[in-house]
């Protein structure tokens, strides 16, 4: 079977049935523009229901970017649907084919491991020069609400760290497809999964556990690789070990400096498990730049679906 290859992204610039994308203050023609409002709308409405996000109108900026004015049905605003605005990258580089398709397609290929990059922002997604000796037997899938958000000095200055334009991305793996969520078809499909700085306890739910979410998305026998690094509200490791272990999976540490004294400098990484991280699972390396409160954990998933039902209902 013939190697898979990056789909290709849509692009305001390839988009021959549009009409030209005017600049400055001229709205674009929902009709002439269609690709570019179904673009934004993927980008705006990742986990809301559909049509709750409503699109009033785009303007093109003079950098390429994208002014997006909308309303969002389920934030009421005296009696009415809160007017919200965003600044987006059309151009974002996203899978035209759906995940499902993928997951199958890829599947299909003997050999071929499905790794799934989750939250990566623009510094964990998978990169060429990581070294990654499996890097031609992987298909990475990459999911992250932040693509294809632009930063907005104006009006979103606080969510810095919540957007990623076409140009944060670099040097990507050929199988690389970009995603702003994942879908049914991802459940039980992956052989790796990373997450970085991605689980936190949320101070009004504790009970909720978060483990499960991702266990989910492994297939039996795959591993999430996920690592805390001095994040306030990170998800303790004892609730980590506890949530997966009722789950019927293993809980592999690479890394714990939590009971470090307080009043010491953290322990450092070290450069060995450092060069894992990045070769094996796509992690940067510049997060263990300085001594930081850090945790790096593996969980894995029983090989037999039966194993981890049994292993659950006995705990």
């Amino acid at each position: 079977m013939d190697s898979l290859r990056l789909p290709r992204a849509v692009n305001a610039a390839d988009d021959k049935r549009g009409s030209a994308v005017p600049h400055g203050n001229t709205a674009l023609d929902p009709i002439g523009n269609k690709v570019l409002f179904e673009k934004a709308q993927y980008i705006l409405n990742p986990r809301k229901p559909p049509h709750q996000i409503q699109i009033k109108n785009i303007r093109k900026t003079n950098e390429g970017y994208y002014r997006v004015n909308f309303t969002d049905s389920q934030v009421i605003t005296n009696g009415q649907p809160q007017k919200d605005t965003a600044l987006l990258d059309l151009n974002f580089p996203f899978s035209v084919e759906d995940m499902g398709s993928l997951i199958k397609r890829c599947r299909n290929e003997p050999g071929v491991e499905l790794f799934l990059s989750f939250g990566p922002g623009s510094s964990d997604y998978p990169k060429k020069n990581d070294l990654d000796a499996k890097e031609d037997k992987r298909a990475f899938f990459v999911v992250d609400e932040a693509f294809g958000r632009v930063w907005n000095t104006q009006e979103e200055a606080s969510q810095r760290r919540h957007h990623v334009k076409t140009s944060d991305l670099k040097n990507m793996p050929e199988r690389t497809f970009l995603f702003n969520k994942y879908t049914e078809e991802a459940k039980g499909a992956f052989d790796v999964i990373q997450a970085v700085n991605v689980i936190s306890e949320p101070p009004t739910s504790p009970t909720i556990g978060r483990v499960g979410i991702f266990i989910e998305l492994l297939a039996p026998g795959g591993k999430w690789l996920m690592a805390e690094i001095y994040s306030p509200d990170a998800y303790p490791l004892s609730r980590v070990k506890s949530e997966a272990v009722k789950l019927g999976c293993t809980v592999e540490v690479l890394f714990d400096n939590s009971s470090d004294p307080k009043w010491s400098s953290p322990t450092r990484v070290p450069s060995r498990l450092v060069k894992k991280l990045q070769s094996e699972y796509h992690v940067d390396p510049t997060h263990f730049d300085k001594p930081r409160e850090t945790y790096v954990a593996v969980i894995h998933k029983p090989a037999k679906i039966g194993d981890l039902q049994n292993d659950a209902l006995e705990s």
